[in-house]
């Protein structure tokens, strides 16, 4: 494994480095795995490698590389965002993509939001853990759900895709929430951390 942060069964989050600019670019520009991030933009070499060197300079962000164990074979992202109004209130927005085809549907991403949600409410004292997603993103909803998310509201037509208005789903996740419904997934997560 390399540099990891917080340790799951089969995934692993790590620090984003310079050297990962080339398929988190590739992973933006897939139309098939972009159309969930609302991006709509073409990235390219030099615009990545930007976003990439001003990951660590927003205090209070924490944005980190999900990772295999096996083969250490990068396959996604993920991260914790704090707006200034937040920090008050001890709340964060989450962000998650599975940006390697062939890993989707297979858990990655629900084991990756099990660490980064006991990361957040146990090492950044979180209170509360949010997210948006689209409505036509049913796998994404199901994985939230099954970390404990609940569904907290809805962005009627708040997002155009393909020629269509969608709703923008509102999720949240409390800290007493994550510990009752999680207990296990949190416990194995506090095993593994280093």
């Amino acid at each position: 494994m390399n540099n990891p942060f917080r340790i799951g069964e089969r995934a692993y989050l790590r620090p984003i480095d310079a050297e990962d600019a080339p398929f988190l670019q590739r992973w933006v520009n897939d139309p098939d795995v972009n159309r969930y991030l609302g991006s709509y933009l073409p990235v390219n070499g030099a615009r990545e490698r930007d976003w990439v060197d001003g990951l660590y300079k927003e205090p209070d962000d924490v944005v980190l590389l999900i990772a295999l164990k096996e083969g250490d074979r990068p396959i996604g992202c993920c991260g914790l965002h704090q707006k200034r109004h937040d920090r008050p209130a001890r709340s964060a927005e989450l962000g998650i993509l599975i940006g390697e085809k062939d890993c989707q549907d297979r858990g990655y991403g629900g084991e990756a939001m099990r660490l980064l949600c006991e990361y957040g409410f146990n090492r950044l004292n979180l209170h509360r853990i949010g997210l948006r997603v689209y409505d036509y993103n049913r796998r994404a909803i199901r994985c939230y759900e099954k970390v404990g998310s609940l569904v907290e509201g809805m962005l009627r037509d708040g997002h155009r895709a393909d020629g269509e208005w969608h709703d923008v789903v509102m999720m949240g996740l409390l800290e007493h929430e994550f510990r009752a419904d999680g207990l296990k997934a949190a416990a194995l997560c506090q095993r593994n951390a280093i």
